[in-house]
């Protein structure tokens, strides 16, 4: 358990940078055989983002998240992302306390994809910034708590893909 997790009320408040499973090289092919191929490799990007987060903060903390270069500040709100969207979980909310291995697939990748359509249109000459503002990309929360969540996602891609075409058209 994390102290620092736990006072910000982030539950479970356990260090994803910090813990580890001794499970993880055993269940590999289970995961990967109920899962596809591509559960391991979004588990390892979500997890190299996370730690480049980590490394970041000590940055943010001096010069504030402003001062960096515009890929990093991507990557600060993607890992905000994981971390409020993906790692967080609600253990008074009937659907939020349970997550099926499905929907933590979806949600993980939805969660990517936005991160990668982030990096794409900042490639594209659109600010950091903007990106960062726009709010579509927060409903993916209501993923969580909704039984049909497959419908929330669809529709938080679409919202999040028309919001950045339309930044892109500002330029």
């Amino acid at each position: 358990m994390d102290s620092k997790l736990s006072s910000r009320r982030h539950y479970p408040s356990i260090n994803w940078l910090q813990s580890y499973s001794l499970y993880k090289d055993t269940l590999g092919p289970w995961y990967t055989k109920k899962m596809g191929k591509e559960w391991n490799e979004s588990n390892k990007e979500a997890m190299k983002i996370l730690q480049e987060e980590e490394k970041l903060q000590e940055l943010v903390q001096l010069v504030g998240s402003d001062a960096l270069p515009e890929k990093e500040q991507i990557t600060l709100e993607v890992a905000r992302l994981l971390r409020e969207f993906f790692l967080q979980q609600n253990a008074f909310h009937k659907t939020d306390a349970y997550c099926s291995l499905e929907k933590t697939k979806d949600i993980l990748q939805t969660i990517l994809w936005i991160g990668e359509k982030s990096y794409d249109t900042l490639e594209k000459g659109v600010r950091a910034r903007d990106i960062v503002a726009l709010e579509s990309k927060n409903k993916i929360s209501e993923a969580k708590f909704e039984e049909d969540y497959q419908t929330v996602l669809k529709n938080v891609k679409k919202i999040v893909e028309a919001d950045l075409k339309k930044l892109i058209e500002n330029i």
